[in-house]
Formats: structure tokens, C-alpha cells, sequence
């Protein structure tokens, strides 16, 4: 009987996760590089991109944050991510505190309709949610890196503000601030 676990294919196997963390690590160095140390997007001022997703009804609707007409938050997130699972609540919360009719809310998932439709009941959202058609170009219209993530986007869909994962109580009083004026 031949063993398998030859001392040379364990070396090699160390050797390649070894090259592969390397690799991953100057990557992850070099996209540090780019944003910058403590960079996160969107960032204040950038206009988000427009881009496909379905509604509820299973219809094809055009996001485009360029043609609002009043001031909008986008709570981007997974319906697979626990982040998105454990903020969800706030995220309802806020919205059934919202007190002004100059603003609007719009949940885009990055995950498939049906997995949409199951968070959104799970987690009782009632405000308008839809499902990005193609994942990747959602994130880049958003100029997303990260998520959860909440954008405050104003009528020429510049960010005014933006959030990224679980909400700690100063910024969920901003944001509750920023909806009930």
C-alpha cells in the first residue's frame, strides 16, 4: 500500500498556500494603495451610476440616482450576509420613524430575486426593495466596498452621507436625524 501523504506533496502544499497568501496580501496592499489607508466608498460627493435591477412585481426597472426628485437613502446589502441580517432591523426601525415626505427609501440586494423576497419578509421591510440584475455592476455603479452600507444620495445623486456595516448609536441617530427633518 502506497501512502499518500508523501513529505514532498506536503511541502509543495505548503508552499503553494504559502505563494497564495502572498499573492492575496500584496493584492489586498495594493487596493489599500489605491483607496488609500482608512479609504472607504462611496465617498461623500461621488454620483452614483445607474443600473438594472427587478422589482417586486418581477419587472425590469432602471435604478438611476441622477433623476430623484427628492432626497433618497439606498441600504445596499446580501440577503447570504449576517452584517445585513443583524442591520436589517435598524434599517426598518428608521424607515417607520421617517417623518418627512422629502425622502425616500430604496433597498437594493446583490443577492437573486427569490433570496431577495425571503430577507425582505424575514425581516419585515417595508420599504420599496429590488434585486440588482448583475451583482457586479451594482457594486460598481454604487462605488461599493463593502457591504452593508447605507447612502444618503440627493436630488443629482451625489452621496451626502454613507454608512457602512451595523450602525452604532451616534450613527443611527444621525441617520434618524438626517429622515425626520
Amino acid at each position: 500500500m502506497t501512502r499518500f501523504w508523501s513529505k514532498s506533496l506536503i511541502r509543495d502544499a505548503a508552499l503553494i498556500v504559502a505563494l497564495g497568501c502572498t499573492f492575496f496580501l500584496g493584492y489586498r496592499h495594493y487596493l489599500q494603495s489605491l483607496l488609500g489607508p482608512n479609504e472607504t466608498r462611496p465617498r461623500v460627493g461621488d454620483v452614483l451610476e445607474p443600473f438594472d435591477a427587478i422589482d417586486a412585481e418581477g419587472k425590469l426597472v432602471r435604478v438611476d440616482p441622477t433623476t430623484l426628485s427628492k432626497l433618497r437613502v439606498v441600504m445596499v446589502f446580501s440577503p447570504t450576509c449576517g452584517q445585513c441580517a443583524e442591520v436589517a432591523p435598524q434599517w426598518a426601525k428608521v424607515y417607520g420613524e421617517r417623518s418627512s415626505s422629502n425622502t425616500s427609501f430604496l433597498g437594493v440586494s446583490l443577492g437573486d430575486v427569490q433570496t431577495t423576497q425571503s430577507f425582505v419578509a424575514a425581516y419585515g421591510l417595508s420599504f420599496p426593495v429590488v434585486a440588482a440584475v448583475d451583482r457586479r455592476k451594482a457594486e460598481a455603479a454604487c462605488k461599493l466596498s463593502g457591504w452593508p452600507v447605507i447612502i444618503v444620495v440627493d436630488e443629482q445623486g451625489r452621496v451626502m452621507e454613507r454608512w457602512i456595516g451595523v450602525l452604532n448609536e451616534d450613527e443611527l441617530r444621525a441617520l434618524q436625524e438626517l429622515v425626520t427633518r
